[in-house]
């Protein structure tokens, strides 16, 4: 028996949810006592007038005899995307081999093991346990690892990030990830969150029960260790060669034959696409975002969000969506993963270099809000016909941040006051990011454009969130990692690269996704693709 949902539910922020049931069954003429289940479809919270804030609700009813197709309601398809999915007959050229465990190649395998292809996957980085245990000790002051740290490891980026899930995209593919998190030990309330996150704590956990899920079904994760090379014969992959593989092959290096490969190595893996563009793999300059990040107290954004609501037990950390359109004489910019409740970070990859980005914990209860804010960097910005030249132009602005902090990964900041106004006062900080912060001129870590972009824009935002502006609100910078700048070409069909048979690149850093659901379907999609041409191994 089908459910059926019902939209637009509206209760006040102290009103009990068990009046949900009657509501809904009022909403389409049919007694409470016929609702044998409902469930949370959609949960979102209306704080547009600030003195009248309410949820707003869609469920699921189970109902003995449900009426028949009406305006008021819609049937739900709880169908399985998978169930008609048939596997490919053409003989597997070997085993699958993901490069990536971020969400990309997490979902790229999790399928490509539902289906009874034994994927092996290969990471730079840590496992998350030992992974954390870097991250904690940089944050301390200690040295920085290149291959574990807060963009290397199991999890990829999003492992320390807000964990936001949405998408923009419409798929019955999101829900399927959404159930697959919940199913692993996420909260269930990413199912109906109308902006759902999962905070970086949860996630650990979500990642080594899915590992050891995948474990189960044939998957096979080597950790700590690098794809170094290609190994290319006749236009198509044959293997790669990698360091911490511990296979060694008649040359001497450690090499391994594969099927398949699919490529989900992450926005800031440089030295593997420099290794890339070496070996005849197409690619091309991306558009990418680039900016600054503010923090704020968490208060002064709950008092501007909630007005005299304020306070309310029921509502948590606030968030907020700024934009400046594109316009005749203006950038747009706007605000990027922002963090309620969270902490600022210095998100690198590189020794030497440094840039910034946030996160935040499932409770979102640091006291502080921090955002991104971007705007979009184009081709026609940088000269030249280098496909990394937008890696190029990162790595000059992020060397700098470096040598303005003190070469110690403290943070060029300022207070928002100062860098609207180009000046430099000299003041001390009061801020969550775990090296600290030394007042600069941060005009010098952007385009000149981008800066006096970002200055005027400021002043536009304190008149949409009051106190936006204030004092109590730091920059630092630079916000350069917020996407790809670069594209690795594929194939729309085939979904392979454009120059090498069976190589496909998958997820944000091969330039077709923004973040973890992204990405994630994007993994899914092209092992899907394989799936569906080569037959399950016996």
């Amino acid at each position: 028996m089908p459910f059926i949902r019902v939209h637009n539910i509206r209760l006040d922020i102290d009103e009990d949810p068990s009046r949900l049931s009657g509501l809904a069954a009022e909403r389409i003429g049919v007694a409470e006592e016929s609702v044998q289940e409902l469930r949370l479809a959609r949960k979102s919270l209306d704080a547009r007038k600030r003195g009248r804030i309410k949820w707003v609700y869609s469920v699921d009813l189970l109902l003995e005899n449900p009426p028949a197709e009406s305006d008021r309601f819609s049937f739900v398809n709880d169908l399985d995307p998978f169930d008609e999915v048939t596997p490919g007959e053409e003989p597997l050229p070997g085993r699958p081999v993901i490069i990536g465990c971020g969400p990309a190649g997490i979902f790229a395998a999790y399928t490509l093991a539902r289906f009874g292809y034994s994927p092996l996957v290969l990471e730079r980085g840590a496992a998350v346990k030992e992974r954390v245990q870097d991250v904690r000790k940089f944050w301390k002051g200690g040295p920085h690892n290149e291959e574990s740290n807060l963009l290397f490891g199991e999890g990829g980026a999003g492992t320390f990030s807000d964990g936001k899930l949405t998408c923009r995209t419409s798929s019955p593919l999101i829900s399927y990830i959404l159930k697959v998190m919940v199913e692993h030990r996420g909260p269930a309330e990413i199912l109906y969150e109308s902006r759902p996150h999962i905070g970086t704590d949860r996630l650990r956990a979500v990642l080594v029960t899915m590992r050891k899920h995948m474990e189960e079904s044939g998957a096979e994760f080597k950790f700590n260790t690098r794809m170094d090379d290609l190994i290319v014969r006749d236009g198509a992959i044959k293997g790669i060669q990698a360091s911490g593989l511990g296979v060694t092959g008649q040359d001497g290096g450690e090499f391994l034959a594969c099927g398949p490969l699919l490529l989900g190595i992450g926005h800031s893996a440089r030295d593997t696409y420099e290794m890339l563009l070496s070996r005849g793999v197409e690619m091309e300059f991306k558009p990418f975002q680039f900016g600054l990040r503010v923090e704020h107290p968490q208060e002064l954004i709950d008092r501007g969000q909630y007005g005299q609501s304020y306070g309310h037990p029921a509502l948590g950390a606030s968030e907020y969506i700024l934009v400046r359109e594109k316009g005749k004489k203006k950038r747009a910019i706007y605000s990027f993963c922002m963090c309620p409740g969270g902490i600022m970070l210095p998100s690198i990859s590189e020794s030497g270099m440094l840039c910034t980005n946030g996160m935040s914990n499932h409770k979102r209860d640091s006291g502080k809000a921090n955002s991104g804010f971007v705007t979009t960097i184009g081709d026609f910005e940088i000269k030249g016909d280098d496909p990394l030249k937008g890696i190029r132009l990162q790595q000059q602005y992020e060397s700098i941040a470096f040598n303005m902090g003190g070469k110690d990964y403290a943070a060029p900041a300022q207070s928002i006051s100062d860098f609207m106004r180009g000046i430099c006062s000299g003041r001390s900080f009061d801020s969550t990011y775990p090296r600290g912060l030394i007042d600069a001129d941060l005009s010098k870590l952007m385009p000149p454009a981008v800066g006096r972009a970002m200055a005027s824009t400021f002043k536009e935002f304190d008149r949409k969130l009051e106190g936006f502006s204030s004092d109590a609100a730091v920059v630092t910078g630079p916000e350069s990692r917020g996407s790809s700048p670069v594209r690795i070409c594929r194939n729309d069909e085939t979904r392979e690269s454009m120059t090498v048979g069976g190589l496909y690149p998958i997820g944000e850093g091969a330039g077709y996704a923004g973040g973890i659901i992204s990405a994630a379907m994007d993994g899914m999609a092209s092992a899907l693709t394989i799936i569906r041409r080569y037959a399950v191994p016996k």
